[in-house]
């Protein structure tokens, strides 16, 4: 297709920023490892070859129900290659709503994290014929039986049609702009052009150079995190997945980076696990606090005694780089406004496409 996608947008990435680092993910609560965009663009191959040997169509959707990851990321942009539709599951949906979610769209593929989650699944699984196919992310543990049944993320990647991606390329040669990309609503997908002029759009109004780094700091079941995503692949920023987003911050600090942003559909709770962590380690801060918030008559001193212990800390820990949240909020408190402003974090809101009215 001569119109730009997503897939063919990640293409020119990985051409162009090859052995640059992309990807990172925490091995401990201080240790990061990273991935380039040379491992990734051949790990999104062999995916793609791996979900076209499930017999993966056109069209079909393939829902993913897990933790942000590198795996994730992988998953969702091999699916899109082929011209599947990846549908994101919110990880707080229970066996019983994601049984829904299958049927009702007509998941073909499911991926998750764990086998333990796989065999909860088994359950209820014969009851929706519709899904063939089951992907583990994780490794099992030594102590988990492993089903013959369901297929691990790696086993996907190594078998024989992965090793040779032909086909990949092959059908993502012949995906074409009409063809669906990005779920919204039942009923309702972005085709790739449209997800294309969405993400095209929003990298305009991103601050951002190549080598910039980017905080995933929700799940990538929400469309404006998703969108996020994409807008920074086009424009070769590096992406972070933290494994605790309230010390994330802190952390990211090791990997030097120019500029950090926070995508977030929960501003409020972004401020309180910040403060929290703050507080955690400044018993002063914390006394102080919880005293004088108690008393209405004491309020004034305490954004005061707020502003200089607790956002002076904040500040600290954040690292001088933090400077841009992009929130999908139409509303903010005043008490949110005056949190991020005085840590000198800008706000910036962004809508998601919204599927028509009906």
């Amino acid at each position: 297709m001569n119109q730009p996608s997503l897939p063919n947008l990640f293409q020119a990435c990985a051409y162009r920023y090859a052995k640059e680092p992309f990807l990172y993910a925490q091995s401990s609560e201080s240790d990061w490892f990273s991935k380039t965009w040379d491992e990734i663009a051949l790990a999104v191959h062999r995916m793609g070859s791996g979900l076209l040997s499930e017999s993966i169509a056109p069209g079909d959707s393939v829902g993913i129900w897990a933790q942000n990851s590198i795996p994730w990321v992988i998953l969702d942009l091999a699916a899109l290659s082929i011209g599947a539709c990846p549908l994101a599951i919110p990880v707080s949906t229970s066996q019983l709503e994601l049984k829904e979610w299958v049927q009702k769209h007509n998941i073909k593929l499911l991926v998750v994290d764990s086998w333990n989650e796989w065999k909860q699944i088994r359950s209820w699984k014969k009851s929706s014929p519709q899904l063939n196919t089951v992907v583990v992310l994780n490794e099992p543990h030594e102590t988990e039986r492993i089903e013959k049944d369901a297929i691990g993320f790696d086993e996907l990647m190594q078998n024989e049609m992965a090793q040779s991606p032909q086909s990949f390329f092959e059908r993502l040669a012949a995906i074409s702009p009409e063809d669906p990309a990005l779920f919204l609503a039942p009923g309702h997908c972005l085709s790739h052009q449209e997800l294309a002029n969405e993400i095209l759009e929003m990298a305009k109004h991103l601050p951002l150079r190549s080598g910039d780094l980017h905080l995933s700091q929700i799940s990538l079941s929400n469309p404006l995190e998703r969108l996020g995503l994409y807008s920074l692949i086009t424009l070769g920023g590096r992406i972070a997945y933290p494994s605790s987003p309230s010390t994330a911050f802190h952390h990211m600090k090791s990997l030097e980076p120019s500029l950090t942003i926070a995508l977030t559909d929960d501003l409020q709770k972004l401020k309180d696990d910040l403060e929290s962590t703050v507080q955690d380690r400044n018993f002063l801060a914390r006394h102080l606090f919880k005293r004088f918030t108690s008393s209405p008559a004491t309020q004034g001193l305490s954004r005061k005694l707020k502003n200089k212990l607790v956002l002076s800390s904040t500040r600290q820990h954040l690292g001088k780089n933090f400077r841009l949240i992009i929130c999908e909020q139409s509303r903010l408190s005043g008490e949110e406004l005056f949190f991020f402003e005085n840590l000198g974090v800008s706000i910036e809101r962004k809508e998601t496409p919204s599927p028509p009215l009906t």
